[in-house]
């Protein structure tokens, strides 16, 4: 794949329950040039029917799968810990690269989450312009440097 097709076509899905927390991660990723459709899930219920295909998210508009999915903590019901955990037991999702996208400075989290498989541990900590600076960069290493697998 060429450097610009994959960021341009390419399935983000992230799963954020905050309403704003998701409307200021799709504002910064496109301020960030990363221009990728996004997918969007408010907790572990809906992650699941999307990874599985069924209602709502069963029609062509979900037909390309996420190449890569950022992942809150901090979810009401199942939690991110549990949620890391599942996909990367899961044959069909574990080489999906989850990206820990969460408000915890909580260094057992991230101890945590790298055991159970996240590829990385972002914290929304963070200015606005700092957080666009970050995704730039996750942008140009996961869509611009390295090959990803196709699930």
């Amino acid at each position: 794949m060429g450097a610009a097709e994959p960021r341009d076509t390419a399935p983000i899905l992230i799963v954020e329950d905050s309403p704003d927390d998701f409307m200021i991660t799709r504002r910064a990723l496109r301020r960030a040039g990363v221009n990728s459709p996004l997918y969007h899930c408010v907790d572990g219920t809906e992650l699941r029917a999307f990874l599985q295909r069924r209602p709502p998210f069963d029609d062509e508009a979900y037909d390309q799968p996420p190449l890569l999915l950022l992942l809150d903590l901090n979810l009401p019901g199942e939690k991110g810990h549990d949620l890391l955990a599942w996909l990367k037991a899961d044959p069909a999702t574990r080489v999906l690269p989850v990206i820990i996208l969460t408000t915890s400075i909580d260094e057992r989290d991230v101890q945590a989450c790298y055991a159970r498989g996240a590829n990385s541990f972002i914290k929304k900590n963070m200015d606005f312009n700092e957080f666009v600076s970050t995704l730039r960069t996750l942008g140009r290493f996961w869509f611009d440097c390295v090959a990803l697998p196709q699930m």
